[in-house]
């Protein structure tokens, strides 16, 4: 039997287990949620930065421009804007739309070594795997067999975010979950959750870089100006961007990468975009145009 700390998302429960066939079940629909957990993370930081415990607060980072941390963040964000900006209407509300939101975004930082660095905690919100995986240990750990729904409204939402004044509103056991990480505070319940978290991030992430780097030589292949982007919070990846290309038609078009080709989709940020994913081992590109 494979050993469970070297499987990460839905593979770390049991092949042709209830439990598996739910996360990966929620791993498609969470990404219809994704707003929903964005707001729940956005408040537990807010609120760790309003406490005045330093120990906590410190984890908190805010983008803030003439802050060092996020000097290659706005580099590679005035690129964008200045190859796509002016393509259409849709590119131009795009960035100014990003910008007005710049200030409510921020990294989960780690101690490392007596310094602070990005923790894989900071891409929670956008991993669906991740994200499936605590709502199904949640679901198990209750022995419940409620539908996706009902499990996402009771573990990540309770009654936050319902019309109920302050006072009645307390954090979900999902936030409650992220706080108790940040205050270093697990149960050894949610210490096997965040470990299963941090596990499947890494794996999806670096199956995602690996994923890029074949990219890179496909487009090079195919166009003779190709831009990267990258980074460990990078605001391009925020747009759907992992690289920029120069199509002698259609001028500087994004490119998004997948590791498959079913998962590609147009990123409805730009007026044409391109996504790139394997099909029977080969890499193909479908290119989109506003609708």
């Amino acid at each position: 039997m494979s050993d469970k700390r070297t499987e990460w998302g839905c593979n770390r429960f049991p092949v042709f287990s209830e439990e598996k066939d739910f996360c990966q079940l929620a791993s498609k629909k969470i990404k219809f949620k994704v707003k929903s957990v964005k707001k729940l993370l956005g408040d537990v930081a807010y609120s760790v930065i309003m406490d005045v415990n330093d120990d906590i607060s410190k984890k908190i980072k805010y983008v803030k421009e003439e802050d060092e941390y996020f000097t290659e963040n706005f580099k590679n964000f005035r690129i964008l804007e200045e190859k796509l900006s002016t393509q259409c209407l849709l590119n131009q509300e795009t960035f100014e739309d990003f910008k007005v939101k710049l200030s409510s975004k921020f990294v989960i930082l780690k101690e490392l070594n007596e310094k602070f660095v990005w923790d894989e905690m900071s891409m929670l919100e956008t991993n669906y795997s991740a994200l499936a995986y605590v709502l199904t240990k949640f679901r198990e750990k209750d022995g419940s067999k409620n539908s996706f729904e009902s499990c996402f409204n009771k573990y990540f939402l309770g009654t936050y975010m319902q019309d109920l004044p302050d006072s009645k509103q307390d954090l979900t056991i999902f936030q409650k979950l992220v706080l108790n990480y940040l205050a270093e505070s697990l149960n050894e319940f949610d210490n096997e959750i965040i470990e299963g978290v941090v596990d499947t991030i890494k794996g999806t992430y670096g199956m995602g870089k690996r994923s890029e780097v074949e990219a890179l030589r496909e487009l090079e292949k195919t166009f003779s100006k190709v831009i990267k982007f990258s980074g460990d919070f990078s605001f391009a990846d925020s747009l759907g961007v992992d690289f920029l290309v120069y199509d002698d038609g259609l001028g500087w078009v994004p490119v998004q990468v997948k590791t498959s080709l079913m998962n590609c989709y147009r990123n409805t940020k730009f007026c044409i975009s391109m996504c790139m994913g394997k099909e029977n081992g080969r890499w193909v590109m479908k290119a989109y145009e506003e609708e």
